[in-house]
């Protein structure tokens, strides 16, 4: 497991833990029904999304995901290094991965499977120009309808998820991404939102050590580098 997040809905009443995995499964645990029951005791095999397939057998030695989870998300092709749900909407969650994608769900049921609904998909194309390429270190929610990225190649990225290309074959499809801050060398490996009276702000760890304070109000513009700090480590 590489993050988790969880997830409350009808005041308390249902909750939900979602895990993302080393292979890029999502991973989404009824935690209201499974609150009394023992953890996993026996290796549960992952189902192939593959729709054109037959059905797969049961392992005899391993569990069906479905004997725990609510629901398998398999979208990504890589590692899913952030998990981050919506400040909100307590239905709304997004992914990210090495495979380069953000995906942005909603839980659009409580019971039963296929009850996770993709709202939004940003793919390498939906990347900013000249900073497609990598892995996504950090995920957050910098609005109600905003997303950022961090990725390995030193960029630092916005989404508005309303805006969706025009494209009837992908109408999730996420429009182009903005850029934000872009560091000097070396990809930013973790990112933190600074809320106060004066605005929304990033902190990012850089991989040269330096944790940069950046303003993002002005993203059409060269960003605002408001404090470098370098680190000794």
């Amino acid at each position: 497991m590489q993050c988790a997040d969880h997830v409350t809905l009808d005041n308390g009443a249902q909750e939900y833990l979602i895990a993302g995995l080393d292979d890029g499964t999502i991973q989404i645990l009824d935690y209201t029904k499974h609150k009394g029951t023992p953890g996993i005791q026996r290796p549960v095999f992952k189902v192939q999304r593959n729709p054109g397939a037959a059905a797969e057998e049961r392992p005899a030695d391993l569990d069906h995901p479905y004997d725990y989870f609510q629901e398998s998300i398999y979208e990504h092709s890589a590692t899913v290094t952030a998990i981050e749900r919506h400040f909100k909407d307590q239905t709304v969650f997004a992914s990210a991965g090495r495979d380069g994608k953000v995906f942005i769900w909603q839980l659009s049921g409580i019971h039963g499977h296929d009850a996770v609904e993709l709202i939004t998909e940003i793919e390498k194309g939906s990347l900013n120009k000249g900073n497609s390429q990598g892995a996504i270190t950090s995920l957050k929610w910098f609005d109600e309808n905003t997303v950022a990225f961090s990725m390995t190649n030193g960029s630092l990225q916005l989404n508005d998820i309303r805006i969706k290309q025009k494209s009837e074959a992908t109408p999730k499809l996420a429009s182009q991404c903005s850029l934000v801050y872009k560091t000097e060398e070396g990809p930013i490996w973790d990112t933190a939102l600074w809320r106060s009276p004066a605005g929304t702000f990033f902190v990012c760890a850089e991989d040269s050590g330096k944790v940069t304070l950046v303003d993002p109000r002005k993203i059409d513009q060269a960003p605002t580098l408001l404090h470098v700090s370098s680190i000794k480590i």
